[in-house]
């Protein structure tokens, strides 16, 4: 994408997403989430069966600032979210419904916690 100073948020409420980013295999199941870094060269995510996924890019900063670790959570799946992911699809398609209408401020992860480890 052309992108490295933003990270991708990945959500997989009803399809299993498998792929690669860099030379880490990527295998995600229905419902659960995982951090994507869309710089990596030849990264790439598929989904398994019908289904649909949700993507959303985040300031890599802000996420910094909340979760530390996030880096060591790319391409991996992040147990244990499950009412985290239903929240965030939630808020996924609210912004997604009123984009237009709403300032960039209002879209900054700046607020985001994070307290997961890597499985």
């Amino acid at each position: 994408m052309g992108t490295n100073d933003e990270l991708v948020v990945v959500m997989s409420p009803n399809s299993a997403l498998n792929g690669t980013m860099a030379r880490r295999a990527l295998n995600i199941a229905a419902g659960d989430l995982t951090i994507g870094d869309p710089s990596i060269r030849g990264a790439r995510v598929t989904q398994m069966a019908y289904g649909n996924f949700q993507t959303a890019l985040l300031p890599r900063k802000a996420l910094l600032r909340a979760c530390p670790n996030v880096e060591d959570l790319i391409a991996r799946p992040i147990d244990g979210v499950k009412p985290i992911t239903s929240m965030f699809l939630r808020y996924y398609d609210l912004a997604h419904a009123h984009a237009d209408k709403l300032a960039p401020a209002e879209l900054d992860a700046s607020r985001s916690t994070c307290s997961t480890s890597p499985s």
